[in-house]
C-alpha cells in the first residue's frame, strides 16, 4: 500500500550545527531575483504590523514570485541548479554513486496514481516552474490515503519532491494545503525557529492544471523514518533516547511563544502592492470537507480564528447544537440517532444534559496562565513525520504540517503516539479502565504503564470487544511493533497516510490503511501469561521513554517542566468537546463526574480557575464518586 523509499536531499549542502544536534540545511543562494525581489530585500524591515499578522523580511523567504500566477498556482524558487557533469563523471547522492543520465529514464507506467493524474502533466509543470530542461527520471517516494509522492530528477543533477493530492475535489480542501504551504514557510523563514522544514518551490491547488490534481513541488529531504518497519522499536536503549531526545527537541522549539495572537491555522496574505512585502497570518482552523455542502457551509461559520480556548469550545458547542437542530428534528424515534452507542447512551435528552454541563466547565478550564502563551502545534509530531541521519540519528527533516495550528501551550502536552499508542487499548483489556471503558479510551493521552501487577490473560466472560479500527476493512493480519520484530510500518516513508472513510474514495482500489502503528489484536483466554507479561513489560518501558522525553523538554526550557503533568484534563476535556456529540455520547460518565465534583468546590476555587490562576487535575481513571447519588424516580414509567 506504502512505499518504503526514503526522502532524500537534492543536492549536496553543507549543515549547520544547532543545539542537540539537529541538522540545518544551509539555505542555497536564489539564483533568479527579479527587480521586485531586489527593491523588496533592500526596503523589507521585520516586525508586526497588526494583531494576528506577523511581517517578514523579503530577506527572509524567496517571493520571487511572478503577479501573472492565479491565486492558487504559485511559484517560489527552483532547487538550486548546479552544472552538469561530464560524462565520465559521476555525482554523489545519498552515500552512492549515480551516473548522469543524458537520455531520459521515465518508467511511468509502473507508478501507481489515482486514475484522473497525469504524471506525464506533472513533468511538464516541474520543468516549466523550475526553469529546468529536461526531467530524467521520476520514481515513487510514498502513497497514503491524501497524497502520494514522487521525486522527479532533472538533467542539471537536481531533483524535487512532488506531492499530489489523491482526493477527489468534492473532499480536497484548498485552505488546508494553503496553510501547509504558509507554515512551511512561516518556519524556514522565521529565525525564531531551529527546524529543519522542507523548502516549497511551486505549487497548483486547483484540479484544471496538466496533472488533473492539486500539487506541491517541494525540496526533497535526505533522511531515513525511523518508524519504517518498526525499526524505532528495535533499536538499543541508548539509541531510543536520542531519538526521543531528538523528536523533544522539536516541540520545545514549537512551544516558543508564538508571533501570532489568534488561535487558529497560518495563513499567507500577498501584498497589496509591490511597496509592502507578503506577510502570514492566523485565519479560520482547518476542517476537511464533509461531501456535503450544506454542514461544510454551517462549519465555515465556527472554524475561528479565535482568541481563546473557552471561545473555541463555546464555538463547537454551538455548532454541534444547530447540527442537532438541522439532522435530529425529524426523527421517528428518541432511538434513531445515528450512533455506535445504544439509544440508552445516545438520545436526544443525553445529548441536552451533556450540552449543559460542558457549557457550563467551558470557563472552568480556562489554562493556567503559564500555559496559556500561544504556539505552533503540529498535529501530528511523531516519529514516522521526522526524518533522520542513520548513523547519527540527527534530525535531518520534519514533514507533514497539513493541519498545524496555532493553540494554547497546555493543548499541545501531547506525547507522540509512538510512545504510548497501544497502552491505553491494552488498559482496558485488562479491565484497569474500570466500568466506563468507552470514555476513558483516549486519543491524545496514555495510560501510565508502571508495573506487571493486575495482567493475566482475561477469562471468557471478561473478554471485551475492542473498538472499531477508522478502516473499514481490516487487514488479513495486525502486527504488534512491540512484540514482532519484523511487523510492517502502515505509514510511508513520508508520513501522509491519513484515516478517512473509504467512501470518500469509491474509484480508488483498496480501502484506507488500519492505525499506524497498527493496534495488535487485543489478548484473549488463550494468550498465555508469558505473552501478556511481555506486552505489558514493553508498555512500562514506553512509559518510562515517555517520561524522558518530557523530561528533555524541560531541560529546554523551564517553563516546559509542568506541561505533561497540568495538562492532562485540559487534552481529555479539549478532545471531548471537540470530538461532537459521539465523544460527547461515549465520555457521558467522565463529563458528569467532573462536573459534580467541581460543583462541590468553594466558590473562590471556581473564581480562580475561570481567572487562570488555578490547575484542574483528574486522576488516571475517574471512578464516579461514593457521594453522588442519583436518585431516578422514573422507572414505572419505564416499565409501562
Amino acid at each position: 500500500m506504502t512505499s518504503q523509499r526514503h526522502d532524500r536531499h537534492t543536492h549536496q549542502q553543507g549543515h549547520d550545527r544547532r543545539p542537540e544536534g539537529i541538522l540545518i540545511k544551509k539555505t542555497p543562494p536564489e539564483l533568479h531575483l527579479d527587480r521586485t525581489e531586489k527593491h523588496h530585500r533592500k526596503q523589507s524591515r521585520e516586525g508586526i504590523t497588526k494583531p494576528g499578522i506577523r511581517r517578514i523580511a523579503s530577506s527572509s523567504i524567496n517571493t520571487a514570485m511572478s503577479r501573472r500566477d492565479s491565486d492558487n498556482c504559485q511559484q517560489l524558487h527552483s532547487p538550486p541548479s548546479s552544472p552538469p557533469p561530464s560524462r565520465s563523471s559521476s555525482s554523489s547522492r545519498n552515500g552512492s554513486d549515480r551516473k548522469h543520465r543524458s537520455r531520459p529514464s521515465l518508467s511511468i507506467s509502473r507508478l501507481q496514481r489515482s486514475e484522473w493524474v497525469n504524471l506525464e502533466g506533472l513533468i511538464t509543470c516541474a520543468v516549466a516552474k523550475l526553469g529546468k530542461t529536461e526531467c530524467t527520471a521520476i520514481s515513487e517516494l510514498g502513497r497514503g490515503s491524501h497524497n502520494s509522492l514522487y521525486e522527479l530528477q532533472f538533467s542539471d543533477s537536481t531533483s524535487c519532491a512532488a506531492s499530489i493530492s489523491n482526493s477527489p475535489p468534492s473532499y480536497f480542501s484548498v485552505a488546508a494545503k494553503e496553510s501547509e504551504i504558509a507554515t512551511m514557510q512561516y518556519l524556514s523563514s522565521s529565525s525564531l525557529y531551529n527546524i529543519p522544514v522542507p523548502r516549497v518551490y511551486a505549487w497548483d491547488l486547483s484540479f484544471d492544471n496538466p496533472v488533473g490534481a492539486p500539487y506541491i513541488l517541494r525540496e526533497v529531504v535526505h533522511g531515513k523514518n525511523m518508524s519504517e518497519d518498526g525499526r524505532f522499536y528495535r533499536l538499543s536503549p541508548p539509541d531510543k533516547l536520542k531519538v526521543i531526545k531528538e523528536l523533544a527537541f522539536v516541540q520545545a522549539e514549537l512551544s516558543k511563544p508564538a508571533e501570532f495572537d489568534k488561535i487558529g491555522c497560518i495563513y499567507r496574505k500577498d501584498a497589496e502592492d509591490e511597496e509592502e512585502d507578503e506577510s502570514f497570518y492566523v485565519g479560520k482552523l482547518i476542517s476537511l470537507p464533509s461531501g456535503s455542502a450544506e454542514e461544510d457551509a454551517r462549519r465555515e461559520d465556527y472554524l475561528g480564528p479565535f482568541d481563546s480556548l473557552p471561545e473555541l469550545w463555546e464555538a463547537r458547542i454551538e455548532r454541534e447544537t444547530l447540527s442537532a437542530i438541522s439532522n435530529w428534528s425529524t426523527l421517528p424515534s428518541d432511538s434513531a440517532i445515528p450512533s455506535m452507542l445504544p439509544p440508552s447512551k445516545a438520545n436526544p435528552q443525553e445529548f441536552g444534559e451533556l450540552l449543559q454541563l460542558l457549557s457550563g466547565l467551558t470557563n472552568l478550564f480556562t489554562p493556567p496562565k503559564e500555559l496559556s502563551s500561544l504556539c505552533i502545534h503540529h498535529s501530528d509530531l511523531a516519529i514516522r513525520n521526522v526524518l533522520f541521519d542513520e548513523k547519527s540519528l540527527k534530525i535531518t527533516g520534519v514533514i507533514d504540517w497539513e493541519f498545524a495550528s496555532v493553540m494554547p501551550l497546555v493543548a499541545t502536552g501531547r506525547f507522540p503516539n509512538d510512545l504510548g499508542w497501544e497502552g491505553n487499548e491494552f488498559a482496558r483489556t485488562m479491565g484497569k479502565l474500570g466500568n466506563v471503558p468507552e470514555g476513558e479510551v483516549w486519543n491524545h493521552h496514555y495510560y501510565d504503564w508502571t508495573s506487571l501487577n493486575g495482567v493475566a490473560p482475561p477469562s471468557r466472560t471478561e473478554l471485551l470487544s475492542p473498538p472499531d479500527s477508522p478502516a473499514t476493512t481490516d487487514p488479513p493480519k495486525r502486527e504488534d511493533y512491540l512484540t514482532t520484530l519484523n511487523a510492517t510500518a502502515n505509514s510511508n516513508a513520508n508520513g501522509w497516510v491519513q484515516q478517512i472513510p473509504s467512501t470518500e474514495f469509491e474509484n480508488e482500489a483498496g480501502t484506507p490503511s488500519p492505525p499506524s502503528p497498527p493496534l495488535p489484536p487485543p489478548p484473549t483466554c488463550e494468550t498465555s501469561q508469558q505473552e501478556i507479561n511481555n506486552r505489558a513489560s514493553n508498555l512500562v518501558k514506553l512509559f518510562y521513554y515517555r517520561k524522558y522525553y518530557a523530561s528533555r523538554l524541560a531541560a529546554h526550557n523551564f517553563g516546559l517542566t509542568r506541561l505533561f503533568i497540568d495538562s492532562v484534563a485540559y487534552i481529555k476535556f479539549n478532545e471531548i468537546v471537540m470530538g461532537g456529540s459521539e465523544k460527547w455520547f461515549s465520555a457521558a460518565e467522565w463529563i458528569k463526574e467532573v462536573f459534580w465534583r467541581l460543583q462541590k468546590e468553594e466558590q473562590h476555587i471556581k473564581e480562580s480557575l475561570m481567572g487562570g490562576r488555578g490547575v484542574v487535575r483528574v486522576p488516571e481513571v475517574l471512578q464516579r464518586s461514593p457521594d453522588r447519588a442519583d436518585v431516578d424516580l422514573g422507572g414505572p414509567e419505564r416499565m409501562m
